[in-house]
């Protein structure tokens, strides 16, 4: 999501607090975006799942959330998982992990 200035979300929360109403609707995007992709794979819609799986990545990837883009790469890589494409599951686990990884205090990042 970017906005009329071409701003994203961590762009604007670094120069303050993000109107509450904002950031739920952009949560509940994201949310639900995320959720149609589960739902397609489980319902063996796998093109689709990874459709709205993709989305949701590339706008958590740019606003910078990496929370969110770890969540992602990980429902992604169990979509690939579901679909016996274990390289690829691998691959975006291993991102997903990385991410995380990222966020953990110094000294902890092994384990």
């Amino acid at each position: 999501m970017e906005y009329l200035d071409g701003k994203s979300l961590a762009d604007r929360l670094a120069k303050g607090a993000v109107p509450l109403e904002e950031a739920l609707a952009f949560a509940n995007v994201m949310a639900i975006v995320t959720n149609l992709g589960i739902a397609f794979q489980k319902l063996g819609r796998y093109d689709e799942a990874r459709e709205y799986l993709l989305r949701a990545l590339e706008s958590a990837d740019r606003q910078r959330l990496a929370d969110l883009s770890g969540a992602v790469l990980d429902n992604l890589g169990s979509l690939e998982l579901v679909q016996q494409q274990f390289g690829a599951a691998e691959a975006y686990y291993r991102q997903a992990l990385a991410l995380q990884r990222r966020r953990l205090p110094e000294g902890r990042q092994k384990w």
